[in-house]
């Protein structure tokens, strides 16, 4: 009697994949198909997908060879297992060389996915990649944040995080194994947190600069942040990343810690050089384009107290505050309009009238007596020094202290 004969087996070749198209056939028989797209979907797509597929429930996946047809020694794993249906091989989009990471997807139970990366200085050479647990698969978001560490230890590929989280932590960072040097200080990304404020007046705001340093082959190769579980990109028209020059993001959050407001400085590009915020004009979240009105004033400036009377830092603010970032709105006022310590002129002379209004209101309210004296009619010159009046600026007044005298004197002849 004949055994049950075994599937054909395909051998899956990274190496084999579309150049400037996005589909590829491969080998003579042309029956795995190769088909290129960005991942993730979305706002950031700063890296290429390449699936090899075929069908699934004819033929089997013998092994897997890289980018230099070197055997990737994942499939012992998947011994006996014949469902696999395609193979996925994760690049950045600047260097498609060598893969980040290898996914394999399996038919049975729905589609799975395990994902393998390459095990730096130890054994096996690939590993598994997992999720927040060895039970869990990885998810886009964390995939992606896999994709941005792996770039920067094997492409020199580092990635700005703008997320407010990110630059309230401080310190160094761009991947695990360039932090876990020097000290856990070795990240190639500095932040440091700065605060803006007037000479004049209490109102602040908080910005932070995420600064690296170009050499030994670094590249910035994107700038990015975290909105709601979602990771999107910063785009600039003009930057061109990847670049291998020094740069500095100096970054203002709105009040719900979204980044709103940022200023793009670059040793190499000096035309892009200035403030941005996120245009919604065309329907696309992550372009961000220069602030409609010059701003005359740099990060490095905001760094000491300034005069808020100056053009450059009036108009920042009213871009900060059309943002949603309210900490330096008291400075926004003309000097006017304002008295001393920032007080509104407006806002104090109301008080005062409020304030007139109810002396004169209690002064003129009968009082009559029973003890036969003359009816009370208000404190005397004297005792009308017991009104406590400040005046601010020599115009408005900030604050009055009124005695109740009509109730007080009452008190006080009743107890002859």
């Amino acid at each position: 009697m004949g055994g049950v004969k075994s599937k054909p087996q395909v051998t899956i070749k990274l190496l084999e994949k579309p150049k400037d198209t996005e589909y590829h056939a491969y080998p003579e028989s042309r029956l795995i198909t190769v088909t290129r797209s960005f991942y993730p979907a979305g706002s950031t797509q700063d890296f290429y997908r390449y699936t090899h597929g075929w069908d699934g429930t004819k033929y089997r996946l013998a092994e897997i060879q890289d980018d230099s047809s070197g055997k990737i020694n994942v499939t012992s794993q998947l011994k006996g297992v014949s469902d696999v249906t395609s193979v996925s091989a994760y690049y950045w989009a600047s260097d498609t060389s060598k893969a980040l990471i290898v996914g394999i997807t399996k038919k049975s139970g729905g589609n799975n996915t395990t994902y393998y990366t390459k095990n730096v200085g130890g054994h096996p050479p690939w590993h598994t990649l997992f999720g927040t647990s060895y039970s869990e698969p990885l998810d886009d978001e964390s995939l992606e944040q896999t994709l941005d560490e792996l770039n920067c230890y094997f492409n020199n590929g580092i990635t700005i995080d703008l997320s407010y989280s990110k630059s309230k932590s401080g310190g160094n960072y761009c991947c695990h194994k360039h932090e876990n040097k020097k000290n856990k200080k070795g990240g190639r990304i500095s932040v440091e947190e700065k605060t803006v404020c007037c000479q004049t007046h209490s109102g602040s705001a908080t910005f932070f600069k995420h600064e690296f340093t170009s050499g030994h082959g670094v590249q910035l190769a994107a700038i990015k942040y975290n909105d709601t579980g979602r990771r999107r990109r910063i785009n600039i028209d003009g930057l061109g990343l990847p670049i291998k020059q020094s740069g500095k993001v100096s970054v203002f959050y709105s009040d719900s810690k979204d980044p709103v407001l940022i200023y793009v400085e670059s040793t190499g590009r000096q035309d892009v050089t200035g403030w941005y915020k996120k245009d919604l004009s065309k329907g696309d979240d992550k372009l961000w384009t220069r602030v409609d009105a010059p701003i005359d004033i740099t990060p490095d400036k905001l760094a000491s107290p300034i005069d808020c009377n100056s053009e450059g830092f009036k108009k920042l603010i009213g871009v900060l505050k059309q943002l949603k970032c309210e900490g330096l709105q008291q400075c926004t006022m003309d000097p006017e309009h304002l008295g001393q310590d920032g007080v509104q002129r407006e806002e104090v002379q109301k008080t005062a009238e409020q304030q007139t209004q109810q002396e004169e209101q209690e002064r003129d309210r009968p009082q009559q007596q029973q003890t036969g004296s003359k009816p009370f009619s208000g404190p005397s010159a004297g005792a009308k020094a017991g009104i406590s009046i400040a005046s601010v600026g020599g115009v408005g007044i900030a604050a009055v202290t009124i005695w109740k005298w009509p109730k007080m004197m009452s008190f006080l002849i009743a107890r002859m």
